[in-house]
């Protein structure tokens, strides 16, 4: 169950629109969502517990990032139109995927490249 104006009408992309109705449809019966109040209910918990569960079932991490995404978003739309209090994705964990990690090895060597710049620079 999905409000019926938020269907990712900001996507261009028809089958990025649907991949994201799609993936909006897991977590909702995940929890048991029927009815548009029954988002109210969802905690931090819920997503933790949805993460967890697609873990389980052996999803690939940027797979379970994406769904991620998707039930934020959806969430985001939520509290804007005064649907629900908060986002309860915010601050859940999310797999690392295999492009986080090599952006943070780009980003430290970066720096480690810049501290030794900086030690030789001092020292003539």
């Amino acid at each position: 169950m999905c409000p019926r104006n938020w269907n990712g009408s900001n996507l261009t992309n028809a089958k990025t629109r649907r991949a994201y109705q799609f993936d909006a449809r897991d977590p909702t019966r995940f929890v048991g969502i029927v009815r548009l109040e029954d988002f109210q209910i969802v905690t931090r918990a819920h997503p933790i517990a949805w993460r967890q569960a697609m873990e389980v079932r052996k999803l690939a991490p940027s797979t379970i990032c994406r769904k991620f995404s998707t039930l934020s978003s959806l969430f985001d739309y939520l509290c804007e139109h005064n649907a629900v209090p908060h986002n309860p994705v915010d601050g859940v964990k999310q797999p690392q995927t295999l492009i986080m990690i090599l952006f943070a090895l780009a980003s430290m060597a970066i720096f480690l490249v810049s501290v030794r710049l900086t030690i030789l620079g001092a020292s003539l």
